[in-house]
């Protein structure tokens, strides 16, 4: 998500200011007691709450998917050093991973998807454009869940 254009009424020392066409980097530059931390608070403001100020009014446009954009990778450098805490096996959700005297090591284990599952299309649509992105989870039968649905 993008913010195209914005306006605003009455925030702090501003009386009226209005925005339009922005680029993708945006920057506020002026002296001190201008507004410019008046600005990002009421943009931050209203992202957080839309029905909060009416005095702040907001554009946003969506962003189409990157399907050959960064995966998002949720394994924060905190999480990984858990990951080698050893486990008993009985909890284990990876078949392949070995065990020893009853206990293995998850080590980022993928979690299993069943078969017949619902996948999002977009991750589809990456293994279709992407021959390097294979997950090891996929199961070989699945159903799909639309990018986008249809108005109601």
């Amino acid at each position: 998500m993008r913010i195209t254009s914005f306006e605003l009424v009455n925030v702090g020392p501003l009386k009226r200011i209005s925005v339009r066409g922005m680029a993708d980097i945006v920057v506020f530059a002026g002296p001190n007691g201008v507004g410019k931390t008046h600005i990002s608070s009421a943009l931050i403001g209203f992202a957080q709450n839309p029905g909060a100020s009416p005095n702040v009014h907001m554009t946003v446009e969506a962003s189409a998917p990157d399907i050959a954009g960064i995966a998002h990778d949720s394994m924060t450098s905190a999480w990984r050093v858990i990951e080698y805490i050893p486990k008993s096996a009985v909890y284990r959700e990876w078949p392949e991973r070995r065990s020893l005297l009853g206990f293995y090591v998850p080590d980022c284990e993928p979690r299993v998807i069943p078969e017949g599952a619902i996948l999002h299309e977009s991750a589809i649509r990456r293994m279709n454009e992407l021959p390097s992105y294979r997950p090891v989870n996929v199961p070989h039968t699945y159903g799909t869940f639309p990018l986008s649905l249809p108005p109601l």
